[in-house]
C-alpha cells in the first residue's frame, strides 16, 4: 500500500505511548478502560507539526552570516546545531533548497525565510503561484521537516499597496494551504516582532495574527547596547507580552540575542541560560541564536566569550534533556 505524501499516524499503542500492558488493561473486564488511557497518552504524544520535539524540549540552534562556516562555528561549540536558520531573497530559490539539503544531510533542521517576488496581496491572490507553489513542493520533496517563512518580521513595511497586515494574514493562509495539501513535512511559521506584542509599540496584535498556522513564530532580543539608552530587560519579561497571544499553539523563536556587558561579567550568560529555562517551562520549542553582525548598529549579536560557552552548554543541554519527543507524522516512500 502506497503511503506516500500522506499525513498519518503509524504506531502501535504501546509502543508510541510508552505505556505498559498494565494488568488492569490485560484483565478483561478493565481492557476498555486501559486502552483508552494507553490512547490518551498516545495521543498527548503525537507531533504538532514535522520535527516538533515536544512540550518541555527544546530544538535548539543558530542563524550566521555567509562569513562564517556553518561546520566551523559547529566544531567550535561542540556538536551540530539542532535548528539552523538561514535567510533568501525570492529569486534564491534553488539556493533555498541546496541548504535544506545540505542542513538534513548534516542533522540539523532547516528554518529558512525567504522574501515575495510580489505584495504580500498579490501573492495572496495567487498572482504567484507557480513560484510559492513549486518552491513548497520542492521542500516536501525533501520528507524531512522544513520549517519554512514567508517575509518574517514584516510590521515594518506596512503600507497601502497591497502591504497590510491583512494582505500578510491572507499571504501566510495561501501558503499554508498549499503546504498541507502537497507538502505536509514543511511548516509555514509566521513570524513577528516581540516589540508588537508590548503596548508601547503601537500596534495591534490581533491584525497580524494567523489563526490558521499551526505554530506561533517570534523574535526576541535584548536591545540593550553599551553604547546606547536601552534598559536590559529579561526574556521573561519580554516573552510575558507574547504568551497571551499563542492561542495554545508551540513556539519557534526563530532570532534571539543579547549582548555582553562588560561591566558585569555573567550577565549575558545568566540572559541566555534564563531564556532556555524559560523556553523549556513555556512550550518554546525551537530557539535560534542570531550570531551575527548584519543589521546590527548598536552592536553585534555574535557569540564571543561567555556568550560562546554559554551557547555550547545549552546546546549540550538541549541534546541532553529532550525526552519523549513525539512521532514524526510524515512517512515518505523510499527513495529510488
Amino acid at each position: 500500500m502506497s503511503v506516500a505524501r500522506r499525513d498519518f499516524l503509524s504506531f502501535s499503542f504501546a509502543s508510541l505511548a510508552g505505556v505498559a500492558l498494565t494488568p488492569t488493561l490485560r484483565n478483561s473486564t478493565g481492557i476498555r478502560a486501559g486502552l483508552a488511557e494507553v490512547a490518551a497518552a498516545s495521543e498527548r504524544r503525537l507531533a504538532r507539526f514535522d520535527g516538533d520535539p515536544g512540550a518541555g524540549n527544546v530544538i535548539y540552534g543558530a542563524s550566521m552570516p555567509w562569513t562564517i562556516s556553518v561546520p566551523g562555528f559547529e566544531q567550535q561549540v561542540g556538536g551540530h546545531l539542532g535548528v539552523h536558520r538561514s535567510y533568501f531573497s525570492a529569486g534564491q530559490s534553488n539556493d533555498v533548497i541546496a541548504k535544506v539539503q545540505d542542513d538534513h544531510a548534516n542533522y540539523r533542521h532547516p528554518f529558512v525565510s525567504i522574501k515575495l517576488p510580489g505584495t504580500w496581496a498579490s501573492v495572496a491572490r495567487g498572482d504567484f503561484d507557480t513560484w510559492l507553489r513549486t518552491l513548497i513542493q520542492r521542500l516536501g520533496a525533501e520528507c524531512r521537516p522544513v520549517w519554512f517563512a514567508l517575509h518574517h518580521e514584516p510590521e515594518n513595511d506596512v503600507n497601502d499597496n497591497g502591504m497590510r497586515p491583512s494582505d500578510w494574514v491572507a499571504m501566510q493562509n495561501r501558503a499554508i494551504d498549499i503546504a498541507r495539501s502537497t507538502a505536509p513535512n514543511v511548516t509555514i511559521v509566521p513570524i513577528l516582532m516581540q516589540w508588537t506584542f508590548d503596548s508601547r509599540s503601537g500596534r495591534q496584535p490581533r491584525d497580524w495574527m494567523v489563526d490558521y498556522a499551526t505554530v506561533f513564530g517570534v523574535d526576541l532580543y535584548n536591545a540593550w547596547s553599551a553604547n546606547g539608552n536601552q534598559h536590559w530587560v529579561s526574556f521573561a519579561d519580554q516573552m510575558d507580552f507574547v504568551l497571551p497571544w499563542r492561542a495554545g499553539k508551540p513556539i519557534l523563536l526563530a532570532e534571539y540575542g543579547c549582548r555582553t556587558d562588560t561591566s558585569q561579567p555573567g550577565r549575558a550568560s545568566g540572559w541566555m541560560t534564563d531564556a532556555f529555562d524559560y523556553a523549556r517551562q513555556h512550550d518554546i520549542v525551537v530557539m535560534s541564536y542570531f550570531n551575527s553582525w548584519q543589521n546590527s548598529p548598536a552592536g553585534s549579536w555574535e557569540l564571543d566569550g561567555e556568550r560562546l560557552t554559554t551557547f555550547s552548554n545549552l546546546l549540550e543541554k538541549s541534546r541532553a534533556t529532550r525526552q519523549n519527543r513525539p512521532v514524526r507524522r510524515i512517512i515518505c516512500p523510499p527513495r529510488t
